[in-house]
């Protein structure tokens, strides 16, 4: 018997292990990018890279020209898209994104998912955090931060604080319906 309880004790510590590492929250806070000015992209940091999709990669930058006084910053000043990709291919799920400067007189901004959520930005999410979540910002391969129609008269779009959660791999779930199963398998043949 106790054989069996230490294999029972030892497969739910795995899975309870593995399960809360996958699925912590990530800040993407942009502070490790490198300091002196504008870094282009692509950049990864807690295992989530941001790449140009399209648009002027000298507009679509990484600002950290202040650092420790003004905080790291992805600065979209031109038309364009950005994208926000897990690295490995994982799923994640998005629930905000904060916006530290944005003004515009003329042009679009839009966050898509690749569930099919769209969030336009309004000049009212100007020093904010957007909340993204819901169904169509959840199991993602990817999010868009979309700029079009920008003219001279705009401000950039300013963001930061991407807060993303991976989802876990099936392997993770499996291990723990594993546990749970030979847990309640034990109890009835006790």
């Amino acid at each position: 018997m106790k054989p069996n309880l230490f294999l029972s004790v030892t497969i739910l510590s795995l899975s309870a292990l593995l399960g809360s590492s996958s699925a912590r929250a990530a800040v993407i806070d942009l502070e490790s990018a490198a300091t002196g000015g504008s870094v282009p992209l692509p950049y990864t940091e807690d295992g989530f890279t941001l790449s140009v999709q399209s648009g002027s990669a000298s507009d679509l930058v990484i600002n950290n020209t202040n650092p420790g006084t003004i905080p790291s910053k992805l600065r979209m000043q031109g038309n364009g898209t950005i994208r926000l990709t897990r690295d490995g291919g994982g799923l994640f799920d998005a629930a905000s994104v904060q916006v530290p400067t944005f003004g515009l007189v003329s042009g679009t901004a839009t966050i898509t998912s690749s569930a099919g959520g769209s969030r336009v930005l309004t000049n009212g999410d100007n020093a904010t955090t957007v909340a993204l979540g819901g169904a169509t910002f959840s199991n993602l391969t990817h999010l868009d931060f979309v700029m079009s129609g920008f003219s001279g008269l705009d401000f950039p779009l300013d963001l930061d604080n991407i807060t993303v959660t991976p989802v876990p791999e099936p392997s993770v779930a499996a291990i723990g319906l594993l546990a749970v199963g030979m847990l309640a398998r034990r109890r009835r043949v006790l």
